[in-house]
């Protein structure tokens, strides 16, 4: 890890959510926009991590690669094989909402899930 990154994780200060300022925030916005995103208890980590730019570079490759299968037929004729009729549509959509969870270690980036809701594309 970079020396950069590895101060300011190690600052507890650093990169702390304030939940309360968040709220207001959202509530500016309006009750229909806080009540959508359910007072972003989901949508937002409560602390920051920093990433080394290697870290980066290990998460694109990954992801770059995750891509390249999926868009293969033989990708799809096997997800296919035993999905529903309502998997065959295609939606014309890349990836959309594809989520990628991280271990991010002195080594670099792991991969450790890919959420793939709409795993027919």
């Amino acid at each position: 890890m970079s020396e950069r990154a590895a101060q300011l994780n190690a600052d507890c200060r650093a990169g702390v959510l304030d939940g309360g300022r968040l709220k207001q925030a959202l509530q500016a916005e309006g009750e229909d926009f806080l009540h959508a995103v359910d007072d972003g208890r989901h949508l937002f980590a409560e602390a920051v991590y920093f990433v080394t730019h290697q870290q980066m570079d290990q998460m694109r490759q990954v992801v770059a690669a995750v891509e390249q299968v999926v868009a293969l037929p033989a990708w799809h004729d096997a997800v296919l094989a035993d999905a529903g009729h309502c998997a065959h549509a295609d939606p014309h959509a890349k990836g959309v909402f594809m989520g990628y969870d991280f271990h991010l270690t002195a080594e670099g980036a792991a991969i450790s899930v890919v959420r793939m809701p709409n795993a027919h594309t």
